[in-house]
């Protein structure tokens, strides 16, 4: 609906929106819908999905503040880099960090799992050396 407005010249802020696109296809995981559009055509397809909006950014898009930011927030994702994604989180643009705060809990508790099993290697490895 919003991609059709803007397609019928209205003025607005395009870039925020797809923005919150990208962050909101990291909330879903990439499951948003039956369908999924593409990002400049009108019609449904549904192929797209995460990759497929991505490969369809144009430079100005990307230079964007906020769809920078988002597509910081999928790198940090992608690469289960956690820091940099709490302080993504912590700077997030526009209203962007109201999205994340939808799956900010989600990421924490994948962040906390992998350091529990990194103590927990050590810990063992600690306790077996001690054993022999």
């Amino acid at each position: 609906m919003l991609r059709q407005l803007y397609e019928l010249g209205i003025k607005g802020h395009p870039q925020e929106f797809l923005s919150y696109r990208i962050i909101y296809l990291l909330h879903t995981r990439n499951r948003s819908g039956r369908y999924r559009f593409s990002l400049h055509a009108s019609s449904p397809d549904p192929v797209a999905d995460m990759a497929a909006l991505l490969a369809q950014l144009t430079p100005s898009e990307k230079s964007d503040p906020g769809v920078a930011h988002a597509l910081q927030v999928h790198a940090s994702l992608a690469t289960s880099n956690y820091v940099r994604f709490f302080r993504l989180f912590n700077n997030a643009p526009n209203m962007s960090g109201y999205i994340l705060d939808h799956f900010v809990e989600r990421e924490r508790i994948s962040a906390l799992a992998i350091m529990s099993k990194g103590c927990v290697e050590l810990s063992f490895q600690f306790d077996f050396g001690r054993l022999s």
